[in-house]
């Protein structure tokens, strides 16, 4: 309990003292992290359909499609947190804010 709560509090306030400077693309998959777990679970749905439904996949092994299905998936998060997500916050600020 007490022992816990020192040792993440320690780590967050180390971390934000630190300032530390992440690469751009990793604070991009961070903002998109919510549109990416929303959207997941339909695109590894059909990337599971076109593996049982099309035996030229399945020949290239499983690595190349979960790789490519991961790419899938983290790009179209963040063109969703881009263009939906932002948009609809900014939106929502404006009329509540």
């Amino acid at each position: 309990g007490t022992i816990c709560t020192i040792l993440i509090s320690t780590g967050a306030l180390w971390d934000l003292w630190r300032q530390p400077r992440y690469p751009r693309w990793v604070m991009v998959l961070g903002d998109a992290s919510y549109a990416i777990y929303l959207l997941h679970y339909v695109e590894r749905d059909a990337i599971t359909y076109a593996m049982r439904h099309y035996p030229t996949l399945s020949r290239w092994g499983s690595d190349l499609p979960i790789a490519v299905g991961i790419a899938t998936i983290a790009f179209t998060g963040v063109l969703f947190h881009w263009w939906v997500e932002r948009p609809t916050v900014r939106w929502l600020h404006a009329r509540v804010g």
